[in-house]
C-alpha cells in the first residue's frame, strides 16, 4: 500500500470493513495537532479550536469564517452575506463557559490562529472575518495571529493551482476552490507549523488517500458514512518518523458526494503533508433533509454543512454532535484511547476495502 496514491470519485459503495494496520501505532504528535476549515467548514474550526483548545495544540485557521457562537442569539444570516453581527453576546458566553462547556480561554494565548477572506465574498464576506479576528484578540497572542486579505477573491478556497473543474476566482460558485495566486494550504500550515516546513512536493505523492467508515463514534446526523484521510508513505511505516495530524475541513455544498475528490486534491494540503509527514483527516459531511431545531428556528441541512447554528446539539460545546464526532476520530488517531467521558476510544478507524 506505501507509495501507492489513489482517489476515490464516488463513495464507497457494497464493500465491508476492512481491518488494515491502526493508525494508532503511528507516531503522531499528540502536541501538533490543528485544525482549518472553509466556509461553515471554517466555522466549525474555529468551533473545534476554541472549544478543545487543549486538544488542538497548533491552533486552527479559518478561510471565509465568522466569529465563534454566532449564531445562537441572534439569526444565523445575520453573520452571514456581508452583515454586521454582534460579537458582544457570544465573547459573554465564552466567558461564562470556559473551563465547563468549552476548555479554558486562556489556552489560547499559546495557540496560532490564521484568517483568510477575499475582499469579493458575497457569502460570508471580509467584515465578519474579521470580527472573528477582534472575538479572538481578547484571548490570543498579537504575534500568534495572522490575518490574510485575498484583494479580488469571491467565496472560495484559494490556492495557487490549476485543479480540474476549479472554479474562478473573483466567482462564488463551486466547487468554491479557485487559483487565486495565493497557496492557502501551504500558508495556513506554515503559520500553524512554522516556517521551517519543507517546500511542498513537486513529485507523485508518496501516500495514500484512506476512505474510512464515518460511523458510530465517527458519526452523527449530517455527516457522511464515508469520510477519508491522507497518509504519507513515512507515517505509514511508523516508528522512527514523529507525524503531524491536521484536520481540514470542506465547506457548504463541497462535500465528496457532490464535488468528488476536489477539495482532497485541488487543495493542495496534500502536497505540504507529503512533504513534511503530516496526516491529514478529512471529515465529511452529507445532505441531510430530516428538520431539526436550530438557534435560528427549524432548519433542514440541505447543502451538507458543518454545524455552526445549533442544528445538532449545542454545536460550539464540546458536547455538540459534530465536533464529538471530529474529535473522537482525532483521538483515535493520536492513540488517546484512555480520555475520560465520551471520547474514549474504541481503536482503529474502520477502514474500508481499497478499490
Amino acid at each position: 500500500m506505501a507509495g501507492r496514491f489513489f482517489y476515490l470519485v464516488a463513495l464507497v459503495q457494497s464493500t465491508a470493513a476492512t481491518t488494515l494496520d491502526s493508525l494508532t501505532t503511528k507516531n503522531i504528535n499528540p502536541n501538533s495537532v490543528s485544525v482549518s476549515g472553509f466556509s461553515s467548514g471554517g466555522y466549525m474550526a474555529a468551533q473545534l479550536g476554541i472549544a478543545h483548545s487543549e486538544l488542538f495544540k497548533s491552533g486552527f485557521g479559518v478561510f471565509a469564517g465568522g466569529p465563534y457562537d454566532c449564531g445562537r442569539d441572534q439569526d444565523y444570516t445575520t453573520c452571514l452575506f456581508n452583515n454586521t453581527p454582534s460579537i458582544e453576546q457570544p465573547l459573554a458566553n465564552m466567558l461564562s463557559w470556559s473551563g465547563s462547556e468549552i476548555d479554558c480561554l486562556c489556552n489560547l494565548k499559546q495557540r496560532k490562529v490564521y484568517i483568510q477572506a477575499g475582499t469579493a465574498d458575497d457569502v460570508v464576506g471580509l467584515g465578519i472575518a474579521r470580527l472573528l479576528e477582534s472575538q479572538l484578540s481578547h484571548f490570543t497572542d498579537p504575534s500568534n495571529a495572522q490575518f490574510v486579505t485575498s484583494v479580488g477573491a469571491a467565496h472560495v478556497f484559494p490556492t495557487d493551482l490549476d485543479g480540474q473543474g476549479n472554479s474562478a476566482c473573483n466567482q462564488s460558485a463551486l466547487p468554491y476552490i479557485a487559483n487565486c495566486g495565493y497557496d492557502g494550504a501551504g500558508e495556513v500550515l506554515k503559520w500553524l507549523y512554522g516556517n521551517g516546513l519543507k517546500p511542498r512536493s513537486e513529485r507523485p505523492l508518496s501516500g495514500s488517500i484512506l476512505p474510512f467508515r464515518q460511523t458510530g463514534i465517527f458519526g452523527a446526523p449530517g455527516l457522511a458514512e464515508t469520510a477519508f484521510v491522507y497518509v504519507p508513505e513515512k507515517c505509514q511505516q511508523g516508528g522512527k518518523t514523529a507525524c503531524k495530524l491536521h484536520v481540514a475541513l470542506h465547506g457548504c455544498g463541497m462535500h465528496h458526494e457532490h464535488i468528488g475528490d476536489k477539495f482532497l486534491v485541488n487543495t493542495g494540503y496534500n502536497l505540504w503533508a507529503d512533504t513534511n509527514e503530516i496526516v491529514v483527516l478529512y471529515p465529511q459531511t452529507t445532505v441531510d433533509n430530516g428538520t431539526y431545531p436550530t438557534w435560528s428556528g427549524n432548519l433542514s441541512n440541505l447543502n451538507a454543512c458543518f454545524d455552526w447554528i445549533g442544528q445538532y446539539g449545542e454545536s460550539d460545546w464540546k458536547t455538540g454532535d459534530h465536533m464529538k464526532a471530529i474529535v473522537n476520530m482525532v483521538r483515535t488517531i493520536i492513540g488517546h484511547k484512555s480520555e475520560p467521558g465520551p471520547f474514549i476510544s474504541q481503536g482503529a478507524l474502520p477502514f474500508v476495502e481499497e478499490l
